[in-house]
């Protein structure tokens, strides 16, 4: 028997750490080491990826069957897996646990002892010696383990993960340590710091850039091919860009565009405690977000220009209009705004002459502050109007409809298949009524295409049309 093997049976039982009654109501930090099998065991109390402390690192199947590699390597060659941070709230009398630091870790585990994903071909596992003797456990999942070899099984479960555990502190206190003291080492992003914060308008703002559990984001900011970047527009995920990106439009909405985007202007906005519990221009955001998803699918080749400010822009300019009760074909409208931005980045001769490396415009572009922020605004404005294609008159609509009305038996059919068949809207079951829905008003020039729609009760469809009309 081995020396590890030895002195993991000499220890006593590790269980799951719990407030002592003594401390109850207390706020502390302790440490404790806390096995696999009680993570397991006690997971209905734990939430394994809070949302606020989630980066954009997801671990791929690879990553996730290294990391389970690492539980077997030898005594020779040890692999050390970091500590967690685990956050601890009391409540009425129970508790709810918060990985803080360590989401992917502790998910991983539990993944494997749930036998989502079996062990690589990894000399860690592939030559696991225990007890005198020697396994393979290439290709295995957890269950496969625990029939054939239960020694094994019961060594992994005994595994564990040390941890520094915060009892009792604040949200304020939790989004400290996790900017500070967790990530201290790392550079974290700006908006990675805010995206800490719990409020009604930091949830927004995570929810609709990127796909969170329970979350519905925005489609225009679904991922391309490689896992990082989005598909419809030239913004990637890795750096909080999309996050930030709608952070910053929230800044425009609520304190204007003559204040700047910096993040001075942006963390202020997230320090207001109006926006705790209520952000009111929510759906306005995520109508403009419907829109520009619209003009992207009539005019995909446009994806190239529409980088995190110029996306920015064109948002805050879309709601600007519709609050002026002025209406707009998606996909002209998109055109129009990329010729207008695209022709005022030219550096022309005459700027040159006087030692400019940019046009004007694309130096207003590239500062934060408010006189930058609105003269860009400006510039593309007037830019849109000279170029007359657009109807100057807040009592003309200007706005094109699909022909087609209805979305066909085939299409409603494609939609359900692609929800699940769960309605769109309620979540729950499609039946013999389901129905064919534009993903905003049809009036308001929303295509009759499945990338635009979804499949929804009849009732579902009828109720969401009253709430535009109501609107």
């Amino acid at each position: 028997m081995s020396d590890k093997v030895k002195a993991m049976e000499a220890k006593p039982p590790v269980t799951f750490y719990m407030i002592p009654d003594n401390k109850s109501g207390e706020t502390y930090t302790t440490r404790s080491d806390i096995s696999l099998e009680e993570f397991l065991k006690h997971k209905v109390f734990i939430n394994f990826s809070p949302e606020e402390y989630q980066r954009f690192f997801r671990a791929d199947l690879k990553w996730q069957q290294e990391l389970m590699c690492s539980f077997f390597a030898s005594e020779d060659e040890p692999v050390m897996i970091p500590e967690l941070a685990l956050r601890y709230h009391e409540y009425d009398g129970g508790f709810l646990v918060e990985v803080m630091d360590g989401c992917q870790r502790t998910t991983t585990a539990m993944r494997f002892l749930e036998d989502k994903f079996e062990l690589p071909d990894n000399p860690a596992v592939s030559d696991f010696y225990l007890e005198d003797q020697v396994y393979n456990l290439v290709g295995m999942k957890f269950s496969e383990i625990q029939s054939k070899y239960p020694k094994v099984a019961t060594y992994l479960l005994k595994s564990t993960f040390h941890c520094q555990i915060y009892v009792n502190i604040t949200d304020d206190h939790a989004a400290h340590v996790f900017v500070n003291v967790l990530n201290n080492s790392n550079a974290l992003t700006a908006q990675e710091k805010r995206n800490a914060i719990r409020s009604f308008l930091a949830s927004f703002v995570r929810r609709t850039a990127r796909e969170m559990e329970g979350s519905k984001p925005s489609p225009l900011f679904a991922l391309d091919t490689n896992g990082v970047d989005c598909k419809y527009v030239n913004i990637s995920h890795k750096k909080m860009e999309v996050d930030s990106m709608i952070a910053e439009l929230c800044a425009m909405l609520v304190f204007g565009s003559d204040v700047g985007t910096s993040a001075g202007v942006v963390n202020k906005l997230y320090r207001d405690p109006r926006y705790t519990k209520v952000f009111k221009r929510k759906k306005a955001i995520l109508e403009a977000l419907k829109l520009a998803k619209s003009g992207i699918d009539r005019n995909p080749d446009l994806k190239k220009i529409f980088t995190p400010k110029v996306l920015r822009n064109y948002l805050y300019i879309v709601m600007e209009m519709y609050k002026s009760s002025y209406h707009i074909a998606p996909d002209k409208f998109m055109r129009l705004y990329a010729k207008a931005h695209a022709e005022l980045k030219i550096l022309t001769k005459e700027m040159k002459s006087q030692g400019f490396h940019k046009s004007t415009y694309s130096i207003f572009m590239s500062g934060t502050n408010g006189p930058n922020t609105v003269e860009a605004l400006n510039l593309v404005r007037q830019k849109m109007f000279d170029l007359n294609e657009v109807i100057n008159s807040p009592n003309e609509a200007f706005w094109t409809v699909d022909p087609q009305r209805c979305f066909t038996p085939e299409q409603i059919a494609e939609m359900a298949v692609a929800q699940d068949n769960k309605c769109g809207r309620c979540g729950y079951e499609l039946g013999d009524d389901t129905v064919g829905a534009h993903g905003y008003s049809w009036a308001d020039g929303s295509l009759t295409i499945t990338g635009e729609g979804y499949a929804a009760h009849k009732y579902c469809n009828l109720e969401e049309g009253k709430n535009q009309k109501a609107a």
